[in-house]
């Protein structure tokens, strides 16, 4: 990875920039005229699948299942599961969709209150339990994705993070659903049949 670093240039057909502040005039309110940017790029698909294999992995061609995610949190005596609408859950439901965007898997929370675990009808469930630690600096997330394999068998993997923010939990989250999906290997932090 280190020498495909160095020569990330060869991987790239065509960049562009997009100006986030498009029609609005330049201002000077912290006394610069910067104005950020989102920078997008076209890859050489050939080089990257070519570097794929190299790292031992592969691309990931199939349709992307929707997640339903149903997630419970608790935070000292407080305890809920959050579901699409409520006010309350609008950061974390926030934090999930920025996530969403870097894997490029959509996620739906269910709607209104619900008791028990239960799939959003459509999609794949990803099911997690959110607990904050005075102790680990932070939450610790786990995770559970039951994947179908075959017909007649599913096979479930959990993997767990710890002492992170929402927002790195929920990045691992779907990371660790994509290298599964992808058939890329277990993700980090997988715990045992013992640990679970």
């Amino acid at each position: 990875m280190q020498t495909a670093r160095k020569h990330a240039a060869d991987y790239i057909e065509s960049f562009s920039y997009h100006d986030r502040l498009a029609g609005r005039p330049i201002h000077d309110e912290q006394g610069t005229h910067d104005r950020p940017h989102d920078l997008t790029c076209h890859f050489r698909k050939d080089s990257i699948d070519d570097l794929l294999g190299r790292l031992g992995v592969r691309p990931w061609l199939d349709k992307r299942p929707v997640l339903g995610v149903l997630l419970k949190v608790r935070r000292g005596q407080a305890s809920y599961q959050v579901a699409a609408g409520n006010s309350r859950d609008l950061a974390m439901r926030e934090a999930f969709a920025a996530a969403s965007d870097l894997t490029g898997i959509d996620v739906v929370f269910p709607s209104g209150e619900y008791t028990g675990l239960r799939s959003v009808e459509g999609t794949m469930p990803l099911s997690g339990e959110l607990d904050w630690s005075d102790s680990e600096g932070g939450w610790i997330a786990t995770w559970e994705l039951d994947v179908q394999q075959s017909a007649n068998k599913l096979h479930e993997a959990r993997w767990q993070v710890r002492g992170v923010s929402f927002d790195d939990a929920f990045r691992n989250a779907l990371k660790g659903a994509a290298q599964i999906l992808s058939g890329n290997g277990k993700p980090v932090g997988a715990l045992t049949h013992a640990e679970k």
